[in-house]
Formats: C-alpha cells, sequence, structure tokens
C-alpha cells in the first residue's frame, strides 16, 4: 500500500517525470532557504555548534524534494546551500562551497540507497509507512556523516562524533516535524475537498 499523505494527487504530475528542470531547481532551491531562515530564526536556541543544531527542519525539506524531484531536488537544495553557507556560516570560500554541495549531494546519495535497497521507483508507489520510516533513518544517518567528513577534512579539530551525534538527533526531529506537518497540511487539504465537493 502506498504511503498515503506523501503522494497525493497534487504531487503525481512532477513524480512521473523526475527530469531536470530549472523551475523546478529554483522553487527546490527557493523552499529549502525559506525553510532555513525560520530553521535559523525560530530554533537558534537549539543550535550546538556552528552548522550543528538539534532541531533541524530543512532536513525534512531534503527528504521531501529529493524524493519527489530526484536531480532537480538535490540541485536546488546545494544551490541554495552554498549561498547560505558562503553568506552566513564560513568565511573560507571552499568550505563553505563544499558545504553547500554536501547539503544537496547527500540527500541524493542517501535517495539512492533507499531507491535500490528497498525497490522504490520514481511514482513512490511502494513506499508505505515503514519504508518511508527506513527513509528517514537513511536520510538521518547519510547526510550528518558526510557533512561531518567534509567538515573534519577542512577542520582537523572538528569534534566529530560530537558533532555527528547531534545532527543525527536534529536531522532526525526535522524529518518527522516536517514529514507529520506534510501530512496533517494534506489530510486538512483533502478533508477541504470533501467538503466542496458535497456542497
Amino acid at each position: 500500500m502506498a504511503c498515503r499523505g506523501i503522494t497525493p494527487v497534487i504531487f503525481l504530475p512532477i513524480m512521473f517525470k523526475t527530469i531536470f528542470s530549472p523551475a523546478l531547481i529554483i522553487f527546490s532551491g527557493t523552499l529549502y532557504a525559506v525553510t532555513f531562515g525560520v530553521n535559523s530564526y525560530f530554533l537558534d536556541s537549539f543550535a550546538h555548534s556552528l552548522g550543528v543544531s538539534w532541531i533541524f527542519l530543512p532536513a525534512g525539506l531534503r527528504l521531501l524534494l529529493t524524493l519527489l524531484l530526484a536531480e532537480s531536488g538535490a540541485i536546488g537544495i546545494a544551490l541554495a546551500s552554498v549561498i547560505i553557507s558562503i553568506a552566513f556560516f564560513f568565511e573560507n570560500l571552499i568550505l563553505g562551497i563544499a558545504a553547500g554541495i554536501t547539503s544537496g549531494l547527500a540527500p541524493y546519495v542517501a535517495r539512492y540507497l533507499a531507491f535500490k535497497d528497498m525497490g522504490l521507483n520514481a511514482q513512490l508507489d511502494t513506499l508505505d509507512g515503514s519504508k518511508l520510516l527506513s527513509c528517514v533513518l537513511i536520510y538521518s544517518l547519510i547526510c550528518p556523516l558526510m557533512h561531518q567528513i567534509v567538515f573534519t577534512l577542512a577542520t582537523p579539530d572538528n569534534l566529530f562524533f560530537d558533532n555527528l551525534g547531534v545532527m543525527i538527533i536534529g536531522d532526525l526531529i526535522g524529518t518527522v516535524i516536517v514529514i507529520y506537518s506534510a501530512k496533517l497540511l494534506i489530510y486538512f487539504f483533502k478533508r477541504k475537498q470533501k467538503q466542496l465537493s458535497v456542497k
């Protein structure tokens, strides 16, 4: 049974053609940047260290955008992350670019592993609740791991395991919040549709 609430009718047109699309890249980058800004502004008190937080909502967007939009989602995330990293986080230009690219590459790698191991396809019609949970876990492990490898290569004094543990927890919590918020919005959307159809 397909996962209810994650593959509604409104997403079907973009899932059947996960092609390279400048419009979807811009959409993905903008949505990711906005979510990153919301997370930084409202959840700044949960920050553990530079680029590491106990609650990271953009992690949920990484999952949704790469699952639904594939390459376009990953490229959009990467471009937005490069700009954010250089503008607000890292004085080292190379580190900022590397961190930004990793933000888009890591979830795409996680997507590849999830699709390979669980037999998912572009339509996500085999994505049930248990597979979605597996995706959440895969993304929440791969993304922090790749980020911390990049940070450690750039700054050897990086507290690898300390930051890795916090990033995994932050990504898990952020992803769960985003996924269930999306499901809640879709529930109300479908409910509204039913009410309009009755009228």
